[in-house]
This record gives C-alpha cells, structure tokens and sequence, in this order.
C-alpha cells in the first residue's frame, strides 16, 4: 500500500490506523524529505512493533519520471493520496508561482498516480481532497481549484471502472503537515464559521466510513448547523440542511444581521449612534480574528497592528457587509487602517445608505482611484525573475518616505495591544517581526495558552500603517520602543519576548532598557509557531525567573541562531558567546525552538 504524503500530519496518522486498526502489513510511504523526515525513523520502529514492514522513500510524487523509478519494482494494491502544500491569499494576490505551488503536489501528483497504476490490481485508489473545493474557502482559490481536480479524477477513474474515490475533507484537529502553523485563533476561526475542526479519531472514523461509499466523491466534515444558521448566508450545497436563521437567535459569535444593527442604530444619535458603531466594528474584527472577545481591541488600535492580512481582511469585509447591508470594499481594513476610522467610514455609509448626510464630524478617507503603480511595478519585476530590481525598487521608495528622528514627531505613537490582562503583576510585552502583515494575531495563541497571571501585550513597530512615518534609523526605533514599554509597564516587573526578526528587536530594546536603568526580568527569543506548544514550559520558567529576579545574568546569547534555527536550542549553554561588546542584559535570556523550551541561566542562578 502507498501513502504519498507519508511522513506528515495526515499520513502518520493514517499509517498508524491503518497497521494498527486494519492489519496492514506492507506500507510504502513517500515524501520529498523521506527518511529526514521529522519523526520518520520513530514512526517506521513503532510501525514495525506492530508487525508491519513500513518502507519511507524519498520522492516528489508531481516528478514523473521519479515516481516511476520508485513504482517500476512494486506492486501495489492500494494508493492513498494526501500530500499537499498550502499557499493561501485572495485572488488578486495570486500568480503563477503561487498557483503551481499549490496545484503541483496536488494535480500533477495525482495525475501521475493515475497513470503509472492503472496496471496495478488496485482495491483502492484514495485521494485526500478538501471541502475548499466543494463549498469555497476564503483566500484558497489555488487550493479549491486543486482539490476540484481530485474531485474530478474520482469520477473519471470510476467512469473507466477504475477503483476512485476523493475524500474533500474539512480541516483535522491533527498538528503537523498543512496544519503546523495554525494556533488557537486560527482553530477559533474555523469553529466560528460552522465547520470546526475533526478530532483525529473521528476524522479517522470517517475514513473507514468513506472507503464503504460507492460514491466517488464524500465530504466529511463537522458541521455546527447552529453557528452556519447564524451566518446568514452559507454555500448553496448546504441550503437544503441549514433552515433559514430566525431572527433574534443569531450567536454572538456570527455577524449580527443588517435588519437587527438597522433597529439598534434607528434609535441612537450622536455619541450613543458612534459608540454602537465603534462596538459593531470591535466585535466582528475579534469574530473575524477568532478571538473570544473583544479585549484589547481599542480604537486607537491599527488594524494591521491587530494582525490582519489580506485574507482577514476580506473576512472582516464579509462579515460587516452581513451585518450592515452595505457592499463594502475588500481592502476595507487597509483603505480605514485604525478602528475609529473605520467606524468612521462605516458610520459615512450607513448614513448615506439610509438617505441621511452624514455627521459633520464623520470623516471618511475616500480614495482618490489612482493606481498604484509602484505595487504594479513591483509585481512585474518579480514575475520576470528580477527579485533584486524589484528589492531595489522598494528600497528606493522607501527612502522617499518621510522620516522621524525623535518620538515628538509623531502623530501617533506606537500602543501595545493588550491581550490578556493577568494578576501577577508581571508583564510580558511581545515584539511583532519587522515586516508586512505581522501584528499582535501572531502572539494570541501564547496568551490565550500561557497560564500564570501575566499581562500580555503586542507591540508592533511604525511605519506599516498608511501615512506613518519611518524611523530614521535602527537606533531611533529602538528608543522609541524602550519609551514605550517603560511607558507601558510603568513600576511592574516585564519580559520581553520576539518571533523571528521581532526576537531582535526585543533583545536590542531590552538593552537600551538596561542602558537607562529598567532591565527586562528576562528576553524570550523564539522561533515561529513554536509559542503554542511550549507555553506551559514558558510559564515554568518564569517562575524561575520571578524567583531568580535580584541576580544577574553575566552574558546573553547570540540571537540569530535562538531565532531562525530551533536546534541551537541543544546547543545554548550557560558561557554563551555575548551579543556585542556591550555591557551585559541585567535579565535571564531564553532560547525558544519549535517544541522545546531551554534557559540559558548561568549555573549561579541554577
């Protein structure tokens, strides 16, 4: 039996059910990475325990002729088909790198599978698809589009009397694979759209299910009729088994309909009118972000500081134009970049939608439909190959923005977003990286998971919002955001924590803070995704560090590794090499990898 996919999230799994529940004996399993895979080597001994003979092999099911070399000594009886790669965006943002990204380890691997078996005595021809391509998915054009191939396949193969069989299955519960980067708001997300995750041994369940079904294509997938009743508007698929949503019992969680926020704002005017607006707006950008409340979602707030892309911001888009009845913009949350200005707009069309001129202090940042031409030229240099004309593009315009030297010239200085407000009294203020499309989204699973009492707060840097002025160099920001936090934390102790380039950031900030006489308790410098997991072992050594808070750390950690290479984890020890020739951070430094947790505290402190 082949599983293609093998070595991931999905094909263990599988693997395991497989020689476990059903008896397999014989498992060929196929991945580009093969025997390096991660945890490769522990699922082939704990397979052959069971009696199995589990065989992992280096190959890229979309290369041909590599997949026939691998095929040319076997025979097969059974073909499962789960890999695949997610490249997510709206449509706009695709090109033909990201479309074959997604659509080769999908169609090209399944059209190669379909030929070079056909005179194989196959019970099964299994192709793990997704609901994406049944009933849409935001921002998964390329990824819909593929699974509609396999969906196809099935068919086609049954209609030569050919085994076929396409599972377009709604999201796992399973870490690992596609799902690796996925924290608890994005979880929160899918729950809030009607379609929660499958725990992996109902997932597991439906397989067996689905391999009983003449049918060449099944959906399984967890439905909350509920939640897809509140919505007001779900895929025409599943009109005839969610009825019509009857008015006043929509959930919390889905977009209040237009005729329900019509009622509330016909009775309010000025201040009362705005506040509603403004609350409206709060509770479906922490619906659209999967947050369970609306806690530090303040107007002053930036949208892209709340971290919201692309993607979310469509979400958000649909969301209001459910509750409000208004055909609002896609780039709504980029167009009105804080909270108070989008309510603003909003309040605008609301208004005028309802024959009213709007309020005289209502100011709507209308966009004067020029084209944006730097994006255009941008694009057209990186679809031609010349990535450092189109770096160098940027980097030319960069320099034309205006600049501040001094946080006094600022119109708008940075805010933390709170996450979490604990009762410990300790802070843990969290930098975003330094780049597009980051913001305080990518620090929610931490907060939500870490136990404790900490107060959880993001800091983003200046600059990403429109209209925001760049620092005028890397000393500049960094002062800026040692005046922030000491602001921010005012006597209370604090960490300071950073994923990828914001790990840099905060190492630097937690230097210039020691340099004026408030060091941090502790810098956390992790690698992505890795927060989740190791939130629990964060906390234990914060404890540590509470406890340990009077002593001092003689030297601290070369970043760069702590940051982009989650096995220099191993590697940290106590003497570690010093970051400059800087006196040394009066704190505790942490290296955090993708799934371990270690300090690196001198053995005074041990």
């Amino acid at each position: 039996m082949l599983i293609t996919g093998g070595t991931g999230g999905l094909g263990r799994l599988l693997a395991r059910h497989l020689v476990v529940e059903h008896g397999v004996r014989s498992l060929l399993l196929l991945s580009r990475r093969g025997p390096d895979a991660e945890g490769a080597a522990g699922l082939v001994a704990e397979l052959d325990a069971h009696g199995a003979e589990v065989r992992v092999v280096a190959c890229d099911a979309a290369d041909r002729d590599a997949l026939a070399a691998v095929l040319a000594s076997e025979r097969l009886t059974a073909v499962i088909h789960t890999a695949g790669v997610l490249d997510d965006g709206i449509v706009g943002a695709l090109t033909p790198e990201r479309l074959d990204t997604v659509l080769r380890p999908k169609v090209d691997a399944a059209w190669n599978l379909h030929e070079l078996t056909k005179d194989h005595d196959l019970a099964a021809f299994v192709l793990f698809s997704s609901a994406a391509g049944v009933l849409g998915g935001a921002g998964q054009a390329n990824y819909a589009a593929a699974n509609t191939f396999l969906d196809a396949l099935a068919e086609y193969r049954q209609g030569l009397g050919l085994p076929g069989l396409s599972l377009a299955w709604g999201a796992w519960e399973q870490s690992g694979g596609m799902t690796a980067g996925l924290g608890e708001a994005d979880l929160q997300r899918m729950t809030l759209s009607g379609m929660p995750p499958l725990p992996n041994a109902q997932g597991l369940a439906l397989f067996d299910t689905a391999l009983r079904s003449d049918h060449p294509v099944v959906v399984p997938a967890s439905l909350d009729l509920a939640v897809l009743r509140g919505l007001g508007e779900v895929p025409h698929v599943l009109r005839d088994v969610v009825r019509k949503p009857v008015r006043g019992t929509t959930r919390r969680a889905s977009p209040a309909s237009s005729e329900i926020v019509a009622d509330r704002l016909a009775g309010l005017v000025g201040a009362e009118r705005d506040q509603a607006i403004v609350d409206l707006v709060r509770v479906e950008i922490a619906a659209a972000l999967g947050h369970k409340g609306v806690e530090g979602i303040e107007p002053g707030n930036a949208l892209q500081e709340l971290g919201f892309d692309s993607l979310t911001s469509v979400q958000l888009r649909n969301r209001l134009n459910l509750a409000t009845g208004l055909t609002l913009l896609p780039t709504l949350a980029f167009d009105h970049p804080t909270i108070g200005e989008l309510a603003a707009h909003l309040a605008a069309e609301l208004a005028e939608s309802a024959g009213a001129a709007p309020a005289a202090e209502v100011t709507a940042l209308v966009e004067d439909g020029a084209p944006d031409v730097v994006s255009h030229l941008y694009r057209e240099a990186h679809d031609a190959g010349q990535f450092q004309l189109a770096s160098d593009l940027l980097m030319s315009v960069a320099r034309l923005r205006p600049t501040f030297s001094d946080a006094v010239e600022l119109e708008r200085k940075p805010k933390p977003v709170r996450l979490v407000v604990g009762d410990s009294g300790t802070h843990l203020v969290c930098f975003t990286p330094i780049v597009p499309m980051t913001g305080a989204n990518l620090y929610y699973p931490l907060a939500a998971a870490l136990p404790g009492g900490l107060t959880v707060s993001a800091l983003a840097s200046p600059g990403f919002v429109g209209g925001e002025k760049l620092p005028a160099d890397a000393s500049v920001l960094v002062s800026l955001q040692a005046e922030t936090v000491a602001e921010h934390v005012g006597e209370a102790p604090f960490v300071l924590a950073g994923m990828s380039s914001g790990g840099i950031l905060a190492h630097t900030t937690a230097k210039r803070l020691a340099d004026l006489g408030k060091p941090p308790r502790a810098v956390i410098l992790t690698h992505h995704g890795c927060f989740a997991e190791g939130a629990k072992h964060l906390e234990r050594h914060l404890r540590r560090v509470r406890r340990t808070v009077h002593r001092r750390c003689t030297s601290v950690p070369r970043p760069v590794r702590g940051v982009h290479d989650p096995h220099a984890v191993r590697r940290s020890t106590s003497n570690a090499e010093p970051l400059t020739s800087s006196p040394a951070l009066s704190c505790t430094a942490f290296f955090v990898g993708k799934s371990e947790i270690e300090p690196c505290v001198p053995s005074s402190l041990r």
